[in-house]
């Protein structure tokens, strides 16, 4: 017997790699100034202002690269289409704090720059909606013995210090509740193409 040719077709794709962070920057970023987002009670903190990789232009640095390599080298965009970050941000989970679920809008992709993550401070999840069929329309599902990116519906990452996740903005993600007794801090952006 031939062994199986098998497709991802349709995919999501999401893009991981691991950077050397600066020191100075990423404690001069935790101590910006972070307000409540105002979901729930327990659902984080974000930095004031929408553009904060303006002050950080080493951490800029690495989230445009690692965006320019999965928008050129993966996907195989021509490089006649720009792509401009046209929001950051910072996050701060102190304990028992989490992320809701959510997805991005007015943007094509969307990426996050782990910059403190103590262990156990909460994955980030990524979730097809159960409007999304995959393998499966949902009405039938049967037992599976083992997930595999193929056919999960959600999947889970383990994020630490440098690791940079980019992916497709209407993908709907969140973070499980940091466990730990100290804060998780990472800083988010989105990507749109301009002409």
């Amino acid at each position: 017997m031939t062994s199986n040719e098998v497709l991802p077709l349709f995919s999501s794709p999401i893009c991981i790699n691991t950077f050397e962070l600066d020191d100075n920057e990423v404690e001069s970023l935790k101590r910006e100034k972070y307000s409540k987002n105002g979901f729930t009670e327990y659902d984080g903190l974000s930095s004031d202002g929408t553009n904060i990789l303006d002050k950080y232009t080493k951490l800029k640095d690495i989230c445009t690269k690692h965006m320019d390599s999965f928008i050129y080298d993966e996907l195989k965009v021509s490089r006649n289409a720009k792509f401009n970050i046209v929001k950051s941000w910072a996050n701060v989970h102190p304990p028992n704090h989490s992320a809701h679920k959510h997805a991005h809008s007015n943007s094509m992709f969307s990426g996050v720059l782990y910059l403190d993550t103590p262990k156990n401070s909460g994955a980030i999840m990524f979730e097809a909606p159960n409007t999304h069929s995959t393998w499966s329309t949902r009405t039938i599902e049967p037992e599976i013995v083992e997930y595999t990116t193929l056919n999960c519906r959600n999947y889970r990452i383990e994020p630490h210090r440098g690791m940079s996740i980019v992916f497709p903005s209407h993908v709907d993600h969140y973070t499980e509740v940091n466990g730990t007794d100290q804060n998780r801090y990472s800083l988010a952006y989105d990507v749109m193409m301009w002409w």
